[in-house]
């Protein structure tokens, strides 16, 4: 059964009733921590929990609602579900909820060393209510050492997933670098689309503004509001790559040296 963790230490859990719980392996199930896999009530407060436990997140297949501010993460954060389209973090429904699911902490601090597998992220786009433009699903501005496997990005008000560091900001801690990126076998649609949005700026599937050394394999971008992939780089691989049925282009290249 799902229990409410009141302590974690020394590699076991006490949870609200008294039970003490050994981890195995610095690993548990964010039911644990209270999140709510049907869809209905706001997990947010409760896989950050899981998060701020600094144990691997394990969250199993459903549908968790992440409300705002969104998940925040620092670093050596590692989330696994049970697979694309059966584990969800879907964004609350409602067009003041522009945050993105996750995200760098408040100041736009680096992040280093995450690790995301197995699972999709929804936004709430919806052409019946069109609102300003999001942040996207997933957003980090300078990251050391990412890895994301085997996930989607979808229905996003802004980009699926932007690693948003440029070198044309003037704003300390947005400038990046995304260095050490490692992004596979993950799907990018239905994003940023004109329908979703109030004007005209439309966005990518994958935005990445200041790359220094990725590797982007295995990866689909459809029916974005603009480019399927927009990489700005100074060494970056695209291997065996898909796009179509973009707005914009399906890939876009910047070679920065």
């Amino acid at each position: 059964p799902s229990q409410t963790p009141a302590q974690l230490g020394d590699a076991l859990l006490n949870d609200a009733s008294g039970n003490q719980w050994a981890l195995c392996g610095e690993s548990i199930n964010c039911l644990q921590f209270g999140a709510d896999s049907s869809g209905l009530i706001d997990s947010r407060s409760a896989i950050q929990a899981n998060i701020d436990a600094g144990v691997k997140v394990n969250i199993p297949s459903g549908e968790f609602l992440i409300g705002e501010p969104g998940l925040r993460v620092g670093d050596n954060v590692f989330i696994e579900g049970a697979g694309k389209k059966i584990t969800k973090l879907k964004k609350i429904p409602g067009i003041s909820n522009l945050d993105p699911i996750i995200r760098e902490k408040d100041g736009f601090l680096p992040v280093n060393n995450f690790n995301m597998q197995r699972l999709s992220l929804v936004g709430n786009a919806d052409a019946a209510q069109p609102s300003l433009k999001g942040a996207g699903l997933l957003r980090f501005y300078e990251a050391y050492g990412v890895t994301i496997i085997g996930c989607d990005f979808t229905r996003s008000r802004g980009y699926g997933l932007g690693l948003q560091g440029s070198k044309a900001s003037t704003t300390t801690g947005k400038q990046g670098p995304q260095e050490k990126i490692l992004i596979d076998n993950c799907d990018f649609y239905d994003n940023g689309k004109f329908e979703y949005l109030l004007g005209s700026d439309t966005d990518d599937g994958l935005d990445c503004k200041n790359l220094v050394d990725g590797l982007i394999t295995n990866c689909r971008a459809w029916d974005n509001g603009d480019k399927g992939f927009d990489i700005r780089a100074e060494r970056v691989t695209l291997s065996n790559c898909f796009s179509s049925n973009n707005a914009g282009s399906g890939f876009s290249a910047q070679i920065e040296g």
